[in-house]
């Protein structure tokens, strides 16, 4: 014998909660004094199905929302600790810290890294150069010492 359920009623509705609240058809049964086949019979139903795939789908959003607001939340409300332990930081006995810690606070206030590098050395600049750059630098240089 086929079953097919065309349009779910109240009660289709109650197992559907039910069904995505985790029960096993055997519990849905016994919660709504019905028997396991006719449980199963309803949970088969393309019907039924269409409508469990949306329900789940749902709140599996709600969900994944959900825990994207918490981690918001959590980072909002900590931004705050670690931006000052990062101030703190600048006046560090170890000097590599407080630099690092000067150079994160720029980075994150939008100064470009060569502002960075001045501001945190007393207008000093760093160039940073490949081997190939550095040889013809250096025969350069050589050729200048040599006149």
């Amino acid at each position: 014998m086929s079953f097919s359920l065309q349009k779910l009623n109240p009660r289709h509705y109650k197992i559907l909660d039910l069904a995505i609240s985790g029960l096993s058809p055997i519990e849905i049964s016994k919660h709504l004094s019905m028997t396991p086949t006719q449980i199963n019979n309803i949970l088969r139903s393309p019907s039924f199905q269409h409508q469990f795939a949306i329900r789940r789908q749902t709140r599996e959003n709600i969900q994944d929302t959900t825990e994207t607001d918490t981690v918001k939340d959590f980072l909002r409300e900590n931004a705050q600790k670690a931006a000052s332990k990062l101030v703190s930081s600048i006046d560090s006995i170890d000097e590599k810290i407080a630099i690092k810690s000067a150079s994160e606070i720029l980075d994150r206030s939008g100064y470009p890294k060569e502002q960075q590098q001045q501001s945190i050395q007393d207008n000093s600049i760093n160039i940073t150069i490949d081997s190939t750059e550095f040889t013809l630098l250096k025969e350069s240089l050589d050729m200048i010492s040599a006149d």
